[in-house]
């Protein structure tokens, strides 16, 4: 928002037009929700990309002059879920992640292909395997990911 000189509010951007780059060919972010909680034990991490919508991150993304698309929707497609899945004790559910995953890497690959930004919301960190092959499907090791979390993540003691 700036305050105009007559007094009066006036929303704006602080960005004329959004950054040009060769991975962002016609100006679209496709949205690609992914509300998957199989790779690992906690419940919630599925509400993620269904929250972030409801939030306005759809209408911040067009405030900033990009165009939006959806690459699916925001169901859990439980029909991906094998009655049994050969758990271990380091993987969870792990036919059911690399279904979803396929799934996840053909709409990445899809947005990719059309040129738009494919910007993949979940709350798993497994549907990383398929965003990352759906991007080097269409750009090989020429791609960048920026990768966003509620919260740090470290493999390392310090």
């Amino acid at each position: 928002m700036v305050l105009l000189e007559n007094g009066t509010m006036e929303e704006t951007s602080f960005y004329p037009e959004p950054t040009k780059n060769k991975f962002l060919v016609n100006n679209t972010v496709s949205v690609i929700p992914v509300p998957f909680s199989g790779g690992q034990g906690k419940r919630g991490v599925e509400l993620g990309p269904i929250e972030l919508e409801k939030f306005g991150l759809i209408d911040q993304l067009k405030k900033l002059g990009y165009n939006v698309t959806r690459e699916g929707t925001s169901d859990v497609d439980m029909s991906k879920k094998p009655e049994f899945d050969g758990e271990s004790e380091l993987l969870k559910n792990p036919i059911w992640v690399s279904n979803t995953c396929k799934d996840v890497a053909e709409r990445v690959q899809s947005a990719c292909a059309k040129g738009n930004f494919a910007l993949t919301l979940g709350g798993d960190h497994s549907i990383a395997v398929g965003t990352i092959a759906g991007t080097t499907a269409v750009y090989g090791d020429d791609l960048c990911v920026v990768w966003v979390d509620a919260h740090a993540v470290s493999l390392f003691k310090f």
